[in-house]
């Protein structure tokens, strides 16, 4: 895109979509490890304006890689914001299972960061008994899945009926476009809830017609 577009180039863009929207709630849990605070922190500053009940949790490696620190600390929900970090043996250890022990019927818990934080939240809030409907995540990429038993298989435009080999190294959506045929993606990263179109899927989805 950067070597091909020009200025005065016309773009046809989307609307914006929110897969990670902030429900009302009377608490609200925001958990964050690393550069996942990005999401969290648009969510602390409308909740802060509302006057609403929240805590603001975030992990990071150390307070120098800490994204936004200067800006939650100054901010007007200061006090409701707590940090964990890796390097300083001060600083105090997030306890899941304390923070999410007892579920409650009115709160929403919201989880940004590495898979491995996100993994973690999600099974202790589960474990502790917290409905799969309280617990919201933002994943930057899909998760990682095993490729070695991959193999070939074929896709079949419905409108043309024209067929395609996707081999095991490829998605369908760079065969299709190798091909001259043009489909929506979103960020090509995997994490498929956020993609628009069936086009996209991952390779390992067995053969079948796509919409054309």
């Amino acid at each position: 895109m950067h070597d091909e577009i020009k200025v005065g180039n016309l773009l046809l863009i989307s609307a914006p979509k929110n897969h990670f929207p902030l429900k009302p709630a009377k608490r609200t849990y925001l958990l964050a490890g690393g550069i996942g605070i990005t999401p969290l922190l648009c969510m602390a500053e409308r909740l802060a304006r509302t006057d609403a009940d929240f805590e603001l949790h975030y992990c990071a490696r150390s307070a120098e890689r800490m994204a936004f620190r200067e800006r939650i600390n100054t901010s007007s929900f200061a006090d409701r914001a707590h940090f964990y970090l890796d390097d300083d043996n001060a600083s105090p250890t997030l306890d899941l299972e304390k923070l999410l022990s007892e579920p409650e019927a009115d709160a929403q818990v919201y989880v940004c960061g590495p898979s491995g934080f996100i993994n973690a939240v999600l099974s202790t809030g589960k474990q502790c008994g917290w409905p799969a409907d309280q617990l919201h995540t933002e994943y930057f990429a899909g998760a990682e899945t095993a490729s070695e038993d991959d193999g070939s298989f074929e896709v079949r435009i419905a409108s043309s009926g024209a067929a395609f080999t996707v081999p095991a190294d490829k998605t369908v959506y760079q065969v299709l476009a190798e091909n001259g045929i043009d489909i929506m993606v979103s960020c090509e990263q995997g994490s498929m809830r956020h993609l628009p179109n069936p086009c996209a899927r991952r390779r390992t989805r067995p053969p079948g017609f796509i919409p054309g």
